[in-house]
C-alpha cells in the first residue's frame, strides 16, 4: 500500500493522496487528475528521483545562476528545447525567478537608456570633414545630461532637476517600451482574470514561471525593435540632411514594408513560443483556443499601450 501526503497534480496542485490511499493490492502506472484532466505518470508524483531541471535554467541548483540568467535572454528562438526541458513536475523556485525578473528589469532599463544616449550622441556626426545632423538629438553634451539620460530616459523631469536639455523623446523609446507589453500582457491575462485561470486550471506558480521566462526575452527583443527604429528614422534623417534624398522621408516610407515583414517574423516566433508553453509545458486542453486568446489580447493591448498609454504617461 502506498501513501503520500505530498501527491499533488503537477498542473493544478490538486491533492491526490486520497486516491493513493485507496490502493490496496497494486498501484497503477498512469493517472488522470479529476480536477484538471491532466494525464501523468504516478512515478513522477511519488518518486523523489524526478529528472532534474536543465543546467541552463536559473532554477537549477548550482552557483552559476548569473550565467543562466543571461542565457534566458537568448532562448527566444529555442521554444521547443526550452519547454521540453522544463516540466510541471519540477518545483518552482520563486526566489530564483525573482532574481531573473530583477535582472531583466535592469537589462531593459539599460537597453532603453542606451537608445536615449544614442539620440544625444547622434545630434552631430562628422563625415568627410563635415558636420551632419543624425536624427533629432540635442547639442547638450555635458556629463550631467548623459547621467540624466542614463538614470531616467523615459521622460524629461530628471533633466529639470539637472537643468540640462532633454532629448526629443517623441517616438524614440515608444517601440522599445511598447514591445514590453508582449512579454507582460499574456501573464497578466492568465493571472488577473479568475475565470480564465479557473478554466485553464493551472496553478499560479506555473503561470509565474512561464511569465518570468517570457519576460527574460524582453531585453533582446527590445533592442531589436529599437535598432529597426534607428534604421528607419535616424538613417532617413541623416540622408535627408546630407542631401542624398529630398527630405520627404523616402527611405522611411520605403522601409515600412521591411518593418512589417520583420514584425511578422517576430510575431510568428512569439506565437510559437507561447504555443509550446500551453501545449508542451502546461499541456492545456483546447490549447489553440488559449493561444488565440493570448495573441488577440496581446496585439490589442500593445496597440492601446503604444498609442494611448505611453503618450499619456509622457514616456514617448
Amino acid at each position: 500500500m502506498h501513501t503520500s501526503s505530498a501527491a499533488q497534480c503537477p498542473r493544478c496542485q490538486y491533492d491526490q493522496s486520497g486516491l493513493v490511499a485507496s490502493w490496496t493490492n497494486s498501484c497503477p502506472l498512469h493517472g488522470v487528475c479529476s480536477e484538471c484532466g491532466l494525464a501523468f505518470d504516478w512515478a513522477d508524483l511519488l518518486s523523489t528521483r524526478v529528472k532534474p531541471l536543465p543546467a541552463w535554467s536559473i532554477e537549477s541548483t548550482g552557483n552559476r545562476w548569473w550565467i543562466n540568467a543571461v542565457r534566458h535572454m537568448f532562448l527566444f528562438f529555442l521554444p521547443k528545447r526550452t519547454w521540453s526541458g522544463i516540466r510541471l513536475e519540477h518545483p518552482v523556485s520563486l526566489r530564483r525567478l525573482g532574481v531573473l525578473f530583477a535582472l531583466t528589469l535592469i537589462a531593459v532599463h539599460i537597453a532603453l537608456a542606451s537608445r536615449a544616449l544614442v539620440v544625444r550622441w547622434s545630434n552631430n556626426v562628422f563625415i568627410a570633414g563635415k558636420i551632419y545632423q543624425f536624427g533629432h538629438g540635442t547639442s547638450d553634451r555635458r556629463p550631467e545630461a548623459w547621467l540624466a539620460d542614463l538614470l531616467w530616459p523615459y521622460s524629461e523631469w530628471v533633466h529639470d532637476i539637472f537643468r540640462t536639455d532633454a532629448v526629443s523623446y517623441s517616438w524614440d523609446l515608444v517601440p522599445g517600451i511598447t514591445s514590453l507589453s508582449f512579454f507582460v500582457l499574456p501573464t497578466l491575462m492568465l493571472m488577473l482574470l479568475p475565470e480564465t485561470r479557473a478554466r485553464a486550471r493551472v496553478h499560479w506558480k506555473h503561470i509565474v514561471r512561464a511569465g518570468v521566462y517570457t519576460f527574460a526575452l524582453a531585453p533582446l527583443i527590445c533592442v531589436c525593435f529599437m535598432v529597426i527604429d534607428i534604421v528607419l528614422i535616424e538613417l532617413d534623417a541623416l540622408c535627408s540632411t546630407m542631401g542624398l534624398l529630398s527630405g520627404n522621408g523616402f527611405l522611411f516610407h520605403q522601409s515600412r514594408l521591411s518593418a512589417l515583414v520583420l514584425f511578422g517574423v517576430f510575431f510568428a516566433v512569439y506565437a510559437r513560443w507561447w504555443l509550446k508553453i500551453v501545449t508542451t509545458y502546461m499541456k492545456l486542453q483546447h490549447a489553440w483556443v488559449v493561444l488565440l486568446s493570448i495573441m488577440i489580447v496581446t496585439l490589442l493591448g500593445a496597440m492601446v499601450f503604444g498609442v494611448v498609454i505611453v503618450p499619456m504617461m509622457g514616456l514617448g
